[in-house]
């Protein structure tokens, strides 16, 4: 239910793009969305935690993690391009429908910086 919120409330934002799920038959226990703007997240992270609101940075790319380091040659570009705008918006149970508006709100002021 909280991810469907998000993704009413996030959908058709030129800033933001959201990645399809099958809400009804999935769990979500993070909420990925992509930053459109280039080296925004750091930003966002900054102005959403001044107020209050904490956000995750995950799925960072596996083949440059250090536990392989130096086992493979390969370059997966997407993956490196993708990773530097993701952003994880908060999921947990004790959120409500207010907490979840509050948060996208503040988000799309942010963005708007």
């Amino acid at each position: 239910e909280i991810a469907s919120q998000y993704k009413n409330l996030l959908n058709n934002n030129d800033e933001i793009k959201l990645f399809s799920f099958d809400y009804q038959n999935i769990v979500m226990h993070i909420f990925p969305i992509l930053l459109i703007k280039e080296n925004k997240r750091e930003f966002v992270r900054e102005e959403l935690l001044k107020l209050g609101i904490q956000t995750g940075i995950h799925y960072f790319p596996n083949h440059l993690l250090s536990f392989y380091k130096g086992t493979t040659k390969l370059t997966l570009k997407n993956t490196e391009m993708i990773f530097p705008n993701l952003l994880t918006l908060p999921m947990h149970p004790d959120l409500s429908e207010e907490d979840v508006s509050y948060i996208v709100n503040q988000l799309l002021k942010v963005l708007k910086k």
